[in-house]
């Protein structure tokens, strides 16, 4: 089981990381919040869940997925605007997260897939991970092969 869990463990913590490198950025708020935490134990398949935690576990899903039409607060989408525009002052920043916030509301927003992206990337090294770990904890208590 230390095995499996220490494996399960290291998919979890590359997995987090995986998010955070796939995640758009604008306040840093989304990719600083995905978390993970263990399920299950001896008598239970173990398991380990990648999420968006508070503040981020709010708007995560609309990241995820995209949103429909919405009329977005501009002042919600200065950091971003400022971040990817450069404008040359607050006034010119505002007027375009206005404007960016217009567009959202005829179109919505397309989904950045960050966690389905990073669950495909898991998928193809978690057996390897998971024996690889499985290996190291049947050696470590005697069972294993010589090293």
């Amino acid at each position: 089981m230390t095995g499996v869990r220490n494996g399960v463990e290291k998919l979890a913590v590359r997995g987090v990381g995986l998010v955070q490198n796939i995640a758009p950025v604008a306040s840093g708020d989304l990719a600083n919040h995905v978390s993970w935490k263990m399920e299950g134990g001896a008598e239970r398949m173990i398991s380990a869940l990648v999420f968006a935690g508070p503040p981020a576990d709010i708007y995560a899903p609309a990241v995820e997925e995209g949103a429909r039409p919405h009329f977005p607060p501009p002042g919600a989408l200065l950091l971003w605007v400022k971040r990817r525009f450069n404008p040359s002052s607050e006034k010119e920043a505002l007027s375009i997260a206005f404007a960016v916030a217009k567009n959202i509301a005829k179109r919505g927003t397309a989904g950045h897939h960050m966690f389905n992206r990073a669950g495909e990337e898991l998928e193809s090294v978690a057996q390897a991970i998971v024996e690889l770990e499985l290996a190291e904890a049947l050696m470590a208590s005697g069972h294993g092969g010589k090293a």
